[in-house]
């Protein structure tokens, strides 16, 4: 498309069942209704969470999970990763650079940039793949968790 200011079809989404879009600062998630993630757009600090340097766009879809097989369709990039436990998410959100995911049973993810505490934890790296949120299993006073925003 020779002008940035209209929208643009992706031919690739449009065969997929997309239950919610979440975009970042230049980055965006799509959930599926079977509850996998596709991720796109700038990768800088690992919020598309694939795993890959620092740098590099994500140009086209890619899966990080999908619930129901680990392996790749037809036309999706072979590089599609399988995160262990990131099964049936429920809900996504994309920050400025950074992205979090819920699972149905209620278990947090986030990766992306590190500073200032954003992922739940005091350690200050960017974090390259959905990594689990580790939440005080013997609280009774924390309720359930179905939404997410960052």
């Amino acid at each position: 498309n020779a002008n940035p200011q209209e929208p643009v079809l992706n031919e690739f989404l449009v065969r997929k069942q997309i239950k919610h879009i979440s975009l970042g600062h230049s980055h965006t998630l799509a959930l599926t209704d079977e509850g996998g993630i596709y991720a796109f757009g700038n990768n800088s600090n690992g919020q598309c969470g694939l795993g890959l340097e620092s740098g590099k766009k994500i140009m086209e879809p890619t899966l990080i999970m999908e619930s129901k097989r680990q392996d790749p369709q037809e036309g999706e990039l072979q590089r599609a990763i399988h995160i262990e436990g990131l099964t049936r998410v429920v809900s996504i959100s994309a920050s400025g650079n950074w992205s979090c995911a819920i699972t149905k049973d209620n278990k947090l993810y986030t990766w992306g940039c590190g500073r200032g505490g954003k992922q739940g934890s005091p350690e200050k790296e960017d974090i390259w793949i959905p990594t689990h949120v580790d939440v005080d299993a013997n609280r009774d006073d924390l309720p359930a968790v179905h939404k997410v925003y960052c």
